[in-house]
């Protein structure tokens, strides 16, 4: 094979590819860090009655965009682990499991609150205690998140 036509080519390839790229690049940069019309209140982890189980983060969020949103991930400082839980009942028995997702439609809002939607958080740090705060960021359906503040009440503290 001959290099001598191969090599001008191919780095002529190259540079019209990677002109193609740094432009496109530009144009759909990532998303930055709280950018996600949600708006995040009454937030609170409620540390559990027993040590080593897990906390539950209520809050109410609202959606001030025009766009629907799906929460798809949170994420604790000070816990080893968090899940997205939603609570129902069934053969009248309360029963709670993982879900995939929460949506938030546009202009709408959602409560995780005991009995419903809420973030499980587990293998709590002995460094979260009541009185105190942490923080919680959640993840949306293509990446975008919302970092809040959480307050950390003791196990019945619901006021």
């Amino acid at each position: 094979m001959n290099f001598t036509h191969f090599v001008p080519a191919a780095l002529a390839m190259a540079s019209v590819v990677l002109t193609g790229c740094s432009g496109a690049a530009e144009e759909t940069a990532a998303p930055a860090a709280d950018d996600v019309a949600l708006e995040i209140s009454n937030a609170r982890l409620m540390l559990p009655a027993v040590s080593g189980n897990p906390g539950a983060v209520y809050f109410d969020v609202t959606n001030t965009g025009e766009r629907n949103y799906a929460i798809r991930r949170a994420d604790i400082v000070g816990a080893s682990k968090s899940e997205l839980h939603g609570s129902m009942e069934m053969n009248g028995q309360m029963m709670m499991d993982g879900v995939g997702q929460v949506l938030v439609e546009a202009g709408g809002e959602q409560s995780f609150e005991p009995g419903g939607f809420h973030v499980m958080a587990f293998d709590l740090d002995p460094s979260i205690a009541a009185g105190g705060s942490t923080e919680m960021t959640l993840t949306v359906v293509g990446g975008k998140q919302k970092t809040f503040p959480v307050e950390v009440r003791a196990a019945g503290d619901e006021r």
